[in-house]
């Protein structure tokens, strides 16, 4: 017979994550909307961009995101900082998840919209 300590049933869960995690959010919630109020400009962007990085890694953190939204983000961040974006000009500026939860869904701030999509779909499809 097994006791309770024995079980394998028993699992280990993340706390520390997951309890911060509300708490940075709600900061980052305020940032992000002060940040919209203010004059817009490729500095504004790139602390919203910011902010979208940081509230995905702390979700995932929590174990609540999925590999696929978090791969895109990944590639947004590396499209971002790559040589060939800061020689354009840069069109992005930061991805997290959305949505219903779990996944499914990237915002992804960037200007030139169509570029950039362009841009994501180019590298998306060369990583496949």
């Amino acid at each position: 017979m097994l006791s309770l300590f024995q079980s394998p049933l028993l699992r280990t869960y993340v706390v520390k994550a997951p309890t911060t995690h509300p708490i940075y959010e709600n900061f980052r919630v305020k940032t992000f909307k002060a940040l919209l109020s203010s004059a817009s400009s490729t500095y504004q962007l790139a602390s919203l961009g910011e902010l979208l990085y940081q509230c995905n890694y702390s979700y995932s953190a929590c174990g609540l995101g999925s590999d696929e939204t978090d791969r895109l983000v990944h590639l947004v961040q590396e499209l971002q900082h790559s040589v060939e974006s800061k020689y354009e000009g840069g069109t992005l500026y930061g991805a997290k998840i959305t949505g219903g939860g779990s996944g499914g869904t990237v915002c992804v701030i960037g200007r030139n919209c169509l570029k950039s999509s362009e841009h994501i779909f180019e590298h998306l499809s060369l990583s496949l």
